[in-house]
């Protein structure tokens, strides 16, 4: 599965793919700052673990991709997809430092909230980020979230607790069925 945008597209990750630079951001510690994956060391035998974890129908884990030369420079999961509830949630990382700031985390998260309204019907989706992840919370913002909730002391980030924040979007042209 393939989703295109204006300078990226995202493509459903597999096994098989080339997990070079998702390996080499993961042991990133900048990269991965305000991840729960901080202060872990990755094999790319992990990351095939995982991508198979997210490949079980409940979630849905893409690589973000430049349209211009195809490099691998992040990824988006849309995960605990709820077919009841009609909501899932959205964990994004830009991984190539040399991108962060261009809007490119921005898309994304815009590319994958159109094909969860449009394409599996869900009424809602949300993202939870630490409140000093300013980057994180400025490209959901820009995509039309809004902010639902504040969690006093919920993340632990080097040396001292920071609130957590929740944003949500709605999908209001969500028709039952």
């Amino acid at each position: 599965m393939k989703i295109t945008g204006k300078r990226i597209y995202l493509k459903i990750l597999i096994v098989g793919d080339d997990l070079t630079n998702y390996l080499r951001w993961m042991n990133d510690p900048e990269v991965v700052r305000f991840t729960e994956s901080k202060g872990k060391v990755y094999s790319e035998h992990d990351l095939k673990d995982y991508i198979r974890l997210m490949s079980n129908g409940k979630n849905r884990l893409f690589g973000v991709y430049l349209k211009e030369n195809k490099r691998h420079i992040g990824n988006i999961k849309l995960g605990n997809i709820h077919p009841v509830h009609k909501r899932a949630d959205i964990g994004i990382i830009i991984g190539e430092k040399d991108l962060w700031g261009q809007g490119f985390g921005q898309e994304a998260i815009e590319l994958l909230t159109d094909h969860a309204f449009k394409r599996l019907n869900l009424k809602k989706v949300w993202a939870g980020m630490h409140a000093n992840n300013i980057g994180s919370h400025k490209a959901f913002l820009k995509s039309g979230f809004k902010d639902c909730g504040r969690q006093k002391d919920h993340c632990f980030l080097e040396t001292e607790f920071v609130d957590g924040l929740l944003v949500e979007k709605i999908n209001k042209d969500y028709k039952n069925g």
